[in-house]
Formats: C-alpha cells, structure tokens, sequence
C-alpha cells in the first residue's frame, strides 16, 4: 500500500464515520476524540512520507472537515476554533 493509499483509506474511513453522527454536542466531541482523532493519531510518528505536502494537506483538511462536521460548524468557519473546541 502506498502512502497515498493509505490516506485516502484513512479519508474513507473518516467520512464513514461522520455519516453516522446523530448525538449532543458533549457525545460528539467523545465520539471525535475516541474514534476520529485516533485515525489520525495512529502511527503519526512513521508516516512514510512527511515532506509530502500534498498528502499532508489532504489529512489536514479532512480533520479540520472532520472538526467542523463534529461540531455542525459552517463550513466557511475557521477550522482552528473547531480543533481547538475539540482539544
């Protein structure tokens, strides 16, 4: 599996997961924390390519999407407050 492989099974993975959020605000950010976040923490030491700034946009835009979508923030909003609420 390549590293762009990878990402991409880690976006689909993410979006599977949003799809199914129907809970209050404090269960979300639960939700986010346990099963979310951990995708993108899982082996972030040994990502094989870090100097890649393509793949390194990608994951960062699906978790500043995975933040906004978590806590039903507009899109337009700044993803740093949304990362921030979540912690």
């Amino acid at each position: 599996m390549s590293w762009y492989d990878h990402v991409d099974a880690i976006g689909t993975k993410i979006n599977q997961r949003l799809g199914k959020k129907h809970l209050p605000t404090h269960a979300c950010i639960t939700f986010y924390n346990s099963l979310i976040s951990a995708l993108f923490d899982y082996a972030d030491i040994v990502w094989g390519d870090k100097n890649n700034t393509s793949l390194m946009h990608q994951l960062q835009v699906l978790q500043n999407r995975a933040a906004k979508v978590i806590l039903d923030a507009p899109m337009s909003s700044s993803p740093t407050e949304a990362l921030n609420e979540l912690g």
